[in-house]
């Protein structure tokens, strides 16, 4: 549109237009960020409902989620003492065979 040769009514016209749609694409916004968050919940619960060790880490090595059965087996209470950590500092010269 050319906003110069526009009358006020028009200009109006096309910010409700606009204003409606950037309404419609929030909702979508707002939809995607619950079913994200759903998804990643049942992520969580599948993950501790899992009797073996699931340790998750980045490619750098470093622990970002560990199941309920990892926290037994290692025999630690608190996640945090392995999230955040690198395997190799956690683990180096231990045997766990």
């Amino acid at each position: 549109m050319n906003y110069q040769a526009s009358t006020k009514e028009e200009l109006i016209d096309e910010l409700n237009l606009l204003q409606a749609e950037h309404n419609d694409l929030m909702a979508l916004y707002k939809k995607d960020i619950l079913d994200l968050q759903n998804r990643g919940e049942l992520y969580h619960t599948i993950l501790n409902a899992s009797p073996d060790d699931v340790t998750v880490t980045d490619l750098q090595g470093q622990i970002t989620m560990v199941s309920d059965a990892a926290l037994r087996l290692f025999n630690i209470a608190r996640r945090e003492d392995l999230c955040n950590c690198k395997t190799n500092d956690r683990w180096m010269g231990r045997d766990f065979h």
